[in-house]
């Protein structure tokens, strides 16, 4: 058998192609125009300034509101975030609000190094007596070199970081 035997026409002429859907003409694969590029471009630049304005939202004091409705102990209360603050932004703000936390229990895809520079601080002020922080192994492959580096040598030391097959966003 030859290569040629197995190799399909393509049909890239779009007049012809386009013909070749009215009669439905059995054999050429077809392909679809990716969409014009301007409009992709322009539309990713339109969701970047956007995000930008909704970047402008996100702040520490916002998570200071949760504070208010925190359970008593030995009770648990799950929340629907607006999205306002960065999640860890709310552990500051339970300390400020109730004094130093004893157990400290993380779990998320993901952090900042930022965000494990803040727990790391918390920590060695003696504001956190023990922290645990689950992130998932997908945070681990694929910020491997960058971020998840930074955020392991934060961490050392001064918390215990589990990676797991995990999306859970749990504190």
């Amino acid at each position: 058998m030859d290569l040629h035997d197995l190799a399909a026409e393509l049909n890239t002429d779009i007049g012809s192609a386009a013909a070749g859907l009215a009669d439905d003409a059995p054999g050429a694969p077809r392909f679809t125009i990716p969409a014009n590029r301007f409009h992709v471009h322009k539309a990713k630049a339109e969701l970047r300034a956007s995000r930008r304005g909704i970047k402008s939202l996100i702040r520490p004091e916002n998570a200071e509101a949760i504070t208010e409705h925190l359970p008593a102990p030995d009770d648990h209360m799950h929340c629907i975030l607006r999205g306002d603050f960065v999640l860890c932004d709310i552990i500051p703000a339970i300390i400020a609000r109730h004094g130093p936390l004893l157990d400290v229990h993380i779990a998320t895809l993901g952090l900042s190094t930022a965000n494990a520079l803040t727990l790391a601080d918390l920590k060695r002020r003696g504001l956190i007596a023990s922290l645990t922080i689950i992130c998932s192994l997908y945070f681990r492959q694929v910020d491997r070199a960058t971020t998840f580096r930074e955020v392991a040598a934060a961490l050392n030391g001064v918390a215990r970081l589990v990676i797991v097959r995990s999306h859970a966003k749990v504190i």
